[in-house]
């Protein structure tokens, strides 16, 4: 059945189930936990995704300060609008900003010519990326803009435009996208 029971001390290189695809069961009774003693350092073994850590490894590694964060805003790109406020960071971080997306969620009634956008901050509009027409202008589209290297202090307002509309016939709408790291400082 796949159950090890052992009610007094045993020693076991490895533990194996007798049936493919069984789970192995540890049940401490009442309040008891499953401790990795002995071994030096334990934390500084886990190496391997299936590894389980410990409690001295989680607490020296769940990030901390630093999250990884996405931020995104619905914009329609036929209405000119050179300043939407995307994020504003808060007091005591900074923005690691690595990439910036534009993408084209509903398109209809012909294409037309793409957006003119940029990406910046309350200071500089376009401090991130200049105004540029993007590819995004069709349904589905993406245009990414990777690797900017600007660490963003705290409440700088990032910002993004639609400095030149799409001549889409009908609609053009979608999304403007930060990816980054949020980090305490």
């Amino acid at each position: 059945m796949g159950i090890w029971e052992a009610y007094t001390e045993q020693k076991a290189n490895k533990i194996l189930n007798s049936t493919t695809n069984e789970d192995i069961l540890v049940s401490p009774d009442g309040t008891g936990v499953l401790s990795i003693f002995g071994t030096t350092n334990y934390e500084d073994n886990i190496t391997h995704d299936d590894d389980i850590p410990n409690k001295k490894y989680v607490d020296d590694n769940d990030g901390g300060s630093a999250v990884r964060t996405i931020i995104s805003s619905s914009v329609d790109f036929k209405v000119t609008d050179p300043d939407i406020t995307l994020y504003t960071v808060p007091a005591g971080n900074m923005f690691l900003l690595n990439e910036m997306e534009v993408v084209t969620t509903t398109l209809t009634g012909g294409a037309g010519d793409a957006p003119t956008i940029r990406f910046g901050n309350s200071g500089t509009p376009a401090a991130y990326f200049t105004a540029a027409v993007v590819s995004s202008n069709a349904v589905g589209e993406r245009h990414i803009i990777k690797n900017p290297q600007q660490g963003i202090v705290a409440t700088t307002a990032i910002t993004a435009g639609v400095t030149v509309g799409s001549t889409a016939a009908t609609t053009h709408t979608g999304y403007f996208i930060l990816r980054g790291t949020l980090l305490a400082i």
